[in-house]
């Protein structure tokens, strides 16, 4: 019985090949977008789930009783004390991101030095912690030394040529001194969803050596309880509980003396680190954001929704043709399970072609996803067997719950009426309006977002950052490497093509920028906090920035350059709040105020800031150049640069495009919901083509009849279409509040937005109704085009 039916399914979907086609293709573009969506939720959510042992596995975290925060990087000491206090954990490990503490990391690769930013030291138990595997070692321990190193496959490849590379010798350059470490084993690399990501892994012993002789740290410093300096691992014993670990906090604070800093320590599962929130300081490791897994969960259900929606309406459509066939087979016996079996069979015969083809299409795209959104979707990766298993349920679920309320209904008709039966009237398929309300409110909704999206994206991208973007690069450099700063600023500005060139303490846009405090006495006592800058001269006019009142720093004017600093319209603002008519920053005297400038994110306001001149402690040149002349100054500067320090590598940052990266997430966020905004209109539209085939077959007599008795072609299209304008009427009462309350929230989330405003709903609805009106339309001419004779001449 049941092949019987898959079989009479085959045959009915090749015989109305125009809808079965439209289906299809419905079908194939709503599974492909949603398998895409899933894909990246499974991808996020598997992150730190990578590892072996990742449930008995938990980063330390520090609290301090006093500020009630918590600390991502503990004391070195630590992990010897808790080693020897808990018999429980089988391994600790500590992990020191070695740029955020001595800065720029240097490894030399056929005699030029290249930064390395994924350079870590640790234990040697970290070979354990983490499952590393080693593709090979030498005899011993390893990292036993400070002089040992371990790299990753395509660090060796990429340094040696091969991955043996045991025994060879690395030269490293950290803080201006140079260490010759020994290779002593080459590890796969990480797998990509791995909060930790390393290239290099010296020892903790390599970072006391650059601690103590580059920062002039003492032993008894390193192992103070009020040095942090690296993030602390524990892997637990197998099946024991970390609750119990806990339990005996209060006894392993005592015993260490981290009672008496006002210190306890938590532990955090490995698995929770990537959706952990953000106020974990001095926690570098990146992060995924639940609000973008909410966002895309939604979307992958809404364009299934629409994808099985679409379908129902077709084949609820294309039922009208199955009436006599319906009543036949129940007049030879047929029963309604029998009928309603070989209906499903037919939907979920649709899903299933509709399957292969989608995953196939899926793999297709996989570059384009990765080159269009910037992120790496790694279909075929050991999760195959989740995609496979759950992409099947998927399917099979929309093929079932899209054929239902068909198969429900037809096989409940009476087989007379059914026989008598030509055609349905779409206005007693009330499920019908319904389905179709429901595709045009998340059609809506989605363009009302797409335009909320791009608008608030483009407000900061387009709008007055208070500096000129354009035409501005930065050459970053370390000072304690790259001495020549001045003369390379000099030949600089000898080139013709070259505006103004400064410099600056950091690269901006960044946010590692130097805090202070500085306290107020006034109307009430309180403090500030600003940010703190030092720049060379003529560093505004290189920005672009303007000033509000007073002057710039002169050059020719030591007791200016000495005594005098210049502050942003904000820290104005806020100093005569509290004190009105100050002048003075401590021994500082201010002399300008220039126009506030955005050069970090839209989340945060803009903070008070202090520029001070202080030429020695620039780490970047600022460099603007005339248009269209960026090739031929690059060039000049980087002859000039190998000439100077033919050792150090050149590095340069073109500040519109560092600016734009800063967006990169909301930028994608952007082309996510453009590009599924558009599919929806595409599935959406293809449901609405199918149904206009339908009604206007149905509708073919009646358009005659008003033809003959003189309806004019407009009149008879509005007659046409006035349905499905009250459609859209339901859609938009619908949609509006649902979206304006998402969208408000997600404005909300930055300090710099827009406004939610009428005009964007009305250009969403417009743009809908257009685009209505022109499915319905192209079908609707070509019945105005037929004769009415041909209608009605057996009437």
């Amino acid at each position: 019985m049941f092949l019987n039916s898959v079989v009479s399914s085959y045959r009915l979907l090749f015989k109305s090949k125009i809808y079965t086609a439209i289906n299809l293709l419905g079908l194939v573009l709503g599974l492909t977008v949603a398998f895409i969506l899933l894909a990246f939720l499974i991808n996020e959510l598997s992150y730190n789930r990578c590892f072996e042992n990742h449930q008995q596995l938990f980063r330390v975290l520090l609290k301090e009783r006093k500020k009630n925060n918590l600390e991502a990087l503990t004391p070195l000491i630590l992990a010897p004390h808790i080693k020897s206090f808990y018999p429980e954990i089988r391994q600790v490990a500590r992990v020191s991101t070695l740029t955020q503490l001595t800065g720029t990391i240097s490894v030399s690769r056929k005699e030029v030095f290249y930064d390395e930013p994924r350079f870590i030291c640790s234990d040697p138990s970290i070979v354990a912690v983490l499952s590393l595997q080693m593709l090979a070692r030498s005899a011993g321990n390893l990292l036993n030394s400070a002089n040992y190193i371990l790299i990753s496959r395509h660090t060796s490849l990429e340094y040696f040529g091969s991955w043996q590379t045991v025994g060879k010798h690395l030269l490293v350059k950290a803080n201006g001194k140079m260490y010759q470490l020994i290779v002593q084993g080459v590890y796969m690399d990480l797998p990509w969803n791995s909060s930790y990501q390393a290239d290099f892994i010296a020892s903790t012993d390599f970072l006391k050596k650059i601690l103590i002789e580059g920062f002039g740290e003492s032993e008894s410093a390193l192992n103070s309880l009020n040095y942090l300096t690296s993030e602390t691992l524990v892997l637990l014993n197998d099946n024991f509980s970390i609750r119990k670990l806990e339990r005996k906090m209060p006894l392993f604070l005592k015993q260490t003396g981290f009672d008496k800093k006002g210190y306890t320590f938590l532990f955090q599962n490995f698995g929770n680190i990537y959706f952990y929130p953000d106020q974990i300081e001095n926690d570098f490791l990146p992060k995924g954001n639940t609000t973008n897994l909410l966002v895309y969960g939604s979307l992958a259900l809404f364009i299934l929704l629409l994808a099985g929606i679409n379908y129902s309406i077709l084949s609820t459509a294309r039922s009208a043709l199955r009436f006599k066939e319906i009543g036949v087979k129940k007049v030879l016996g047929a029963s309604k399970n029998q009928l309603r079996m070989q209906i499903l069979a037919e939907s979920v015969l649709m899903t299933f072609i509709a399957f292969p083809l989608a995953f196939l299409l899926l793999g297709l795209i996989d570059p384009f996803i990765r080159e269009f959104f910037g992120y790496e979707i790694c279909l075929y990766s050991s999760n195959m067997r989740i995609y496979l298993l759950l992409f099947a349920s998927i399917t099979m679920a929309i093929g079932f719950l899209s054929g239902a309320y068909v198969a429900f209904y037809l096989s409940a008709l009476d087989p007379l009426n059914a026989l008598k039966i030509k055609l349905f009237s779409y206005r007693k398929f009330s499920l019908g309006k319904v389905f179709t309300v429901f595709q045009l409110f998340i059609t809506l909704s989605l363009l009302i977002g797409f335009i909320t999206v791009y608008l608030q994206i483009n407000h900061f991208l387009s709008g007055n950052l208070g500096l000129k973007k354009e035409n501005l690069l930065f050459i970053r450099f370390n000072p304690k490497e790259f001495s020549d700063y001045q003369p390379l600023k000099a030949s600089v500005s000898r080139n013709p093509h070259v505006i103004a060139v400064s410099g600056l303490s950091v690269t901006l846009p960044e946010s590692a920028v130097t805090l202070i405090r500085i306290r107020f006495t006034g109307i009430r006592d309180t403090s500030i906090i600003f940010e703190s800058y030092y720049t060379d001269y003529r560093f505004f006019p290189t920005m672009g920035i303007s000033f509000v009142s007073g002057r710039d720093i002169n050059p020719e004017d030591s007791t200016d350059i000495r005594s005098s600093v210049i502050i942003n319209r904000e820290a104005q603002q806020i100093m005569q709040a509290i004190n009105p008519g100050a002048y003075q920053l401590g021994d500082y005297k201010i002399i300008g105020v220039v126009n506030n400038f955005n050069v970090r994110n839209l989340y945060s306001k803009i903070a008070p800031a202090i520029f001070r001149v202080l030429p020695t402690a620039c780490q970047a040149m600022l460099v603007r150049y005339e248009t269209g002349w960026k090739d031929q100054v690059l060039a000049d500067i980087e002859h000039t640069w190998k000439m100077m320090a033919p050792s150090l590598p050149f590095q340069y940052q073109l500040f519109d495009k560092e600016l734009d990266n800063l967006y990169s997430k909301e930028k994608n966020f952007e082309r996510v919901v453009a590009v599924f905004t558009f599919l929806a209109f595409l599935i959406t539209g293809m449901g609405l083509f199918g149904l206009a085939l339908l009604l206007s077959e149905q509708k073919m007599k009646e358009v005659a009849i008003r033809k003959v008795f003189g309806a004019s072609d407009t009149n008879i299209i509005f007659e046409m279409q006035k349905e499905f304008y009250f459609y859209i009427t339901i859609a938009a009462v619908i949609a509006v509040p649902f979206t304006w309350y998402f969208m408000e929230r997600w404005l909300n989330s930055f300090y710099y937005h827009i406004n939610f405003s009428w005009q964007m709903v009305a250009v969403a609805v417009i743009s809908v109704t257009i685009y209505v009106s022109a499915i319905l339309l192209l079908r609707t001419r070509t019945v105005l085009k037929e004769n009415p004779l041909n209608a009605i001449k057996y009437e």
